[in-house]
């Protein structure tokens, strides 16, 4: 009995002092949902962030946890999407038993992996795409690649202005679909890549660094091969047969209703297989081979929980960082678009900071043949709006392919033009051009813009940012944030 008793005590003695290290280990309690350390430090990782960035995380989290009050988290696409990370899981277990390795293990603090610093043209594809609007995004991703590589634009300039995700990130093995993991990995350092689709969107990305792995771990190249062999060992194990003439049929049409292969004696066709397809834009050819995999995988049936201890974790991350970018989307990108009456009244309310360290002018610059040509122009423009004057002077001016009037219409700032220097102001004397002696030049100064259009690529940048910040104040308002101070310490001093 004594015996007992003293067991009891221990395993009570035991069971708090685990219950202690549990709490321990919880960072901060945000909405009710609990937030570790290790959780944290993975997110600081993953977006090459120091360990104080604390209220990045927390906006992080509350934009995550306001994406699953929308449900957003219930869309099918984002639920195909977490089956496929499901999968990329579930091929690091596979190649880790076939190694005896644990290449699942997140990376811990100043350990040594194979990982790469990226940055990528993104656009987000809704779950609902069809096959036309598939096909608009690879036109307009085509049109800013092909931009970029006969140097007309910058990838920096294409990134800040239609890109999704502006900020550079590592891309650690596993972090994101096989489709963006090969490209991060083989692709030199500094070279663009061609547009790709992942079960996210659609992608044209640059590697600006890369960490090499340390001797012992598994090389990329050599995890697709054991994965291949694995693949073939349940082949093997489930007796799985290819039935060609449907793989044919799809191959070539991209659909079929026929058989295309079978598992311990059932069957998966056409049917089977265009889900999968609709959620997971690529070349049939990869499409077949990753229905594959995923059945093959989906029969295994391994308990990666127990496999790899960080399975939670990682998934974790998968989920939050896709509903982030499926958030931020909807609250920001579709909103700007439409919000005309917000964005005047942020320009109105912000006019002043916009104005010119100069004052410019707004006009037209003429060059007559004659001063009879001169005087018709200038009567005939004062009857118009600016808009129409360019318009107006090639219709009604240099009409019947004669010309009597050059033109240069625009926003000058001292310097621009010479003509506009020495008639607004008064910095230089010219001469005139060969052939057209008479110059009018008509308009007003400004000193600074009078619509947001005029302003270009910082305006849009910093209404985002306004955006941004209402939306982060709005949830910090609603949001019940709780942070253990003494455990944020210990991650401090890490």
């Amino acid at each position: 009995m004594y015996i007992v008793r003293l067991g009891g005590l221990f395993l009570m003695l035991f069971l708090w002092v685990s219950g202690a290290k549990a709490q321990q280990d919880i960072l901060m309690v945000i909405n009710g949902e609990k937030v570790t350390c290790a959780e944290f430090q993975d997110f600081c990782l993953r977006k090459a962030l120091s360990i104080q960035a604390i209220d990045s995380f927390i906006d992080y989290k509350l934009k995550v946890d306001d994406a699953h009050r929308l449900c957003l988290d219930t869309l099918s696409f984002f639920r195909s999407y977490m089956d496929s990370c499901h999968h990329s899981l579930s091929e690091c277990f596979l190649v880790g038993r076939s190694r005896k390795a644990t290449d699942c293990v997140m990376p811990r603090k100043n350990a040594s992996t194979s990982r790469a610093l990226v940055s990528h043209i993104f656009q987000y594809i809704p779950q609902n795409a069809t096959v036309h609007m598939l096909r608009a995004y690879q036109l307009q991703m085509d049109s800013l690649y092909s931009a970029i590589i006969s140097g007309k634009k910058s990838f920096e300039e294409m990134v800040r202005k239609y890109s999704q995700e502006k900020e550079s990130f590592w891309v650690n093995a596993l972090d994101m679909p096989v489709e963006f993991e090969q490209i991060a990995f083989a692709l030199p350092i500094g070279k663009v890549s061609a547009p790709f689709f992942t079960p996210q969107g659609i992608h044209v990305v640059r590697v600006l660094q890369r960490e090499a792995k340390a001797s012992g771990r598994i090389q990329y190249a050599d995890r697709q091969r054991m994965l291949e062999m694995v693949l073939d060992s349940l082949k093997r194990k489930f007796y799985f047969q290819m039935n060609e003439e449907g793989a044919r049929d799809f191959l070539t049409h991209g659909y079929t209703m026929k058989k295309l292969f079978s598992l311990d004696g059932k069957s998966y066709s056409g049917k089977d297989i265009a889900t999968f397809v609709q959620s997971h834009p690529a070349s049939p050819r990869r499409q077949l081979d990753d229905f594959i995999c995923k059945t093959l995988l989906d029969r295994a049936d391994y308990n990666l929980s127990e496999a790899c201890p960080n399975y939670g974790l990682r998934m974790q991350s998968y989920s939050d960082s896709l509903l982030y970018q499926m958030i931020t989307y909807h609250v920001l990108e579709e909103h700007l678009r439409t919000d005309t009456l917000g964005v005047m009244h942020f320009f109105e309310h912000n006019r002043k900071t916009y104005r010119w360290p100069e004052t410019r002018f707004e006009g037209i610059v003429l060059h007559c043949v004659s001063k009879r040509v001169r005087k018709k122009v200038k009567k005939f423009l004062k009857k118009m709006s600016v808009e129409e004057w360019q318009d107006a002077i090639r219709l009604g001016v240099n009409a019947d392919e004669q010309l009597v009037a050059q033109v240069e219409q625009g926003l000058f700032a001292p310097g621009d033009n010479r003509y506009v220097d020495e008639v607004v102001f008064k910095k230089s004397e010219t001469q005139p051009v060969e052939g057209f002696p008479y110059v009018l030049v008509l308009g007003e100064k400004k000193r600074g813009p009078e619509h947001w259009s005029e302003i270009g690529d910082r305006f849009w940048d910093d209404y985002r940012s306004y955006r941004n910040a209402c939306w982060i104040k709005s949830l910090r308002n609603k949001a019940k944030v709780e942070i253990n101070q003494e455990v944020l310490k210990t991650v401090n001093n890490q």
